[in-house]
């Protein structure tokens, strides 16, 4: 069998199961944090589900287009180098699309969390913010 082969065929296997990992735990604690948010149950569910699916599409394709990088391995301690340098970029991607989809989460669920009355203020005060 072509090493190249075992190189790219250990690749996919390893940067797509770490892709639907992150993308299940992404639903887990997605599902918690929308249905506390949003007062309707199937919207948290589909908005949920929306954001696991933009994650999948954009952590595999980030994945596939990593596949053509490497030296092509003529020893099995090059397939673990190249394996391992597409596999630390493909965790940068995912690690950077979780913080955006927390951050989009965060960003929607701000306005019904952690906003309260000030007595004299007309407007409601935000925690942490500065107030110009």
């Amino acid at each position: 069998m072509d090493l190249r082969l075992v190189d790219e065929l250990s690749y996919l296997a390893l940067g797509v199961g770490l892709t639907v990992w992150t993308g299940r735990a992404l639903s887990r604690s997605a599902d918690e944090l929308l249905g506390q948010v949003l007062d309707d149950h199937a919207l948290a569910e589909s908005v949920g589900r929306v954001l696991v699916i933009g994650f999948h599409l954009l952590g595999l394709g980030a994945v596939a287009l990593m596949l053509p990088i490497g030296d092509g391995a003529t020893s099995a301690a090059g397939i673990v180098r190249s394996v391992a340098i597409r596999l630390g970029l493909a965790l940068l991607v995912l690690g950077g699309l979780q913080l955006g989809a927390l951050l989009a989460l965060r960003r929607r669920c701000r306005p019904s969390v952690g906003l309260r009355a000030v007595p004299g203020d007309a407007a409601p005060a935000r925690p942490g913010r500065f107030p110009y």
